[in-house]
């Protein structure tokens, strides 16, 4: 895997199958993380110096489809309110205990901390983890991870028996979501390792899978892009992208993994022809990739004159361009240049651009909604000359190529050729503003996602979830297949 000027960490979702001894089928799904948290193949030991990791919490998938026999004593089975908000659990007396009942069918989930060595101060690490069904159950005291190891641990794996739960207080703490699904923490660890367990009910709802080897004391080197303007989808299914590399995805679109750090900020992405990876961008052009996405080349060692705001790819998914702030064009693989705005006096900067079908062109849409074209891609009219509530922050391409929408901030949208017009919420008040657009194959709909990963439907495209209840580390900034 192709690196960029310094390392990223990244997160690749866990455990279609894991094959050996400690083989899983991960039924249920994480739908999204953010983070220092990588998902990861079982490891054969989570005893202390069996998986260690400076840079990332190890994640993974244990027993899935499991019925319980005994009842399962947890420490937390929701949110703990106060002020009418879900607050963090940093003090054992807020544990208010629990069981998951005797014939409820589970999946289960383990967090594993554990730096190399002994580092003098220990290290901090935080995430969030969403999962496709509720949380039951979220264990972090030691005799009862070691009490629920019996039903939940993979066979055949060591575990720490001692010493190996959290210790809240104010450096070392969790939370969940009012709808039950998000597991948000930090932990602070030196001397042993901290775990937590989240058992959820069962799911069968689709997921990614990774190679990628727990507690290896690094993470992979990645790869994406990203953008405002995005092709449309066979099937339904999107995924949310937030400001440092989260993933959150929904419907027939899975996670593939996220960064878990970068140098600069992600600012958008868009999926390969199979949608079963994708590409994450970040503002100096690195480019990080997940699933069956290929890495191309970046501009991430390059000294830009503006940052990069976003890509397109090409239609055989051997390509991708990215487009700078003052319209400058990179083309990397199959992905040819059909002109630019670099050397042009723009009256506001670019915020993104769409390719056509045929991969012969494209357009570069500014803040104010002007629209410039290159090789077969069409002019069919701009907002250039529109004085605009609120600025333009996305556009899509129809899938005829003879039409494109244009949503502003205020989730207005603008419709010109053969785009047809499904609504919009130009009229309603909006916690955050709207960051970016998608539509359908059909091109009979589209979706808006704000930056606190809300998600309006409008025609043909459904609901399908939304990050709105996801206490996120930085804002949503795109919406991608």
């Amino acid at each position: 895997m192709p690196f960029r000027r310094r390392s990223p960490l990244v997160v690749a979702l866990a455990v279609a199958l894991i094959s050996g001894p400690l083989a899983v089928v991960a039924d249920a799904a994480i739908v999204g993380t953010e983070g220092e948290v990588q998902a990861c193949q079982p490891p054969a030991s989570l005893a202390q110096g069996g998986a260690e990791s400076d840079t990332n919490v190890s994640m993974f998938a244990e027993r899935q489809n499991v019925t319980v026999g005994a009842p399962i004593s947890v420490d937390a089975t929701g949110p703990r309110i106060a002020f009418g908000s879900a607050v963090q659990y940093d003090d054992p007396s807020q544990l208010g205990g629990g069981t998951v009942p005797s014939g409820t069918v589970v999946d289960s989930f383990y967090f594993h901390t554990d730096p190399v060595g002994q580092p003098a101060g220990g290290v901090t690490f935080s995430g969030t983890a969403t999962f496709s069904a509720p949380i039951l159950g979220v264990i972090v005291s030691a005799n009862k991870l070691a009490a629920s190891d019996g039903q939940l641990a993979l066979p055949g794996q060591t575990t720490e028996q001692v010493n190996r739960g959290y210790e809240l207080g104010p450096q070392e703490w969790f939370s969940l979501s009012t709808d039950n699904r998000t597991l948000q923490f930090q932990v602070h660890t030196y001397l042993h390792v901290d775990d937590i367990r989240v058992i959820t009910q069962h799911d069968t709802a689709p997921e990614g899978g990774t190679n990628t080897a727990c507690g290896n004391g690094k993470a992979l080197a990645g790869t994406g892009t990203g953008g405002s303007g995005t092709p449309t989808i066979a099937s339904p299914g999107y995924r949310l992208v937030t400001a440092k590399g989260g993933v959150f995805a929904y419907g027939s679109d899975a996670l593939k993994g996220s960064v878990v750090r970068t140098n600069n900020p992600i600012l958008g992405g868009t999926s390969t022809p199979t949608r079963d990876g994708y590409w994450l961008v970040a503002s100096d052009g690195g480019i990080f990739t997940f699933g069956d996405a290929p890495f191309y080349g970046s501009t991430g060692a390059v000294h830009l004159n503006q940052p990069v705001v976003g890509m397109a790819r090409t239609p055989s998914g051997k390509g991708y361009w990215l487009v700078a702030r003052d319209g400058g064009i990179f083309s990397f693989g199959d992905a040819r240049f059909f002109g630019s705005t670099g050397a042009i006096h723009l009256n506001q900067p670019i915020i993104g651009m769409s390719a056509t079908p045929s991969g012969n062109g494209y357009w570069l849409v500014a803040s104010d909604g002007g629209i410039f074209s290159f090789g077969d891609a069409a002019f069919l009219g701009s907002t250039g000359a529109i004085h605009l509530n609120k600025p333009i922050v996305g556009m899509s391409s129809t899938p005829t190529g003879n039409g494109y929408w244009l949503a502003a901030s205020d989730g207005g949208i603008f419709t010109f050729g053969d785009a047809g017009y499904f609504g919009s919420t130009g009229g309603i008040r909006l916690n955050r503003p709207v960051v970016g657009m998608l539509s359908p194959a059909s091109g009979n709909g589209y979706w808006l996602a704000s930056s606190d990963g809300g998600i309006f439907t409008f025609g043909g495209a459904p609901f399908l979830g939304s990050a709105g209840n996801v206490a996120l580390a930085s804002p949503v900034v795109a919406v991608i297949p």
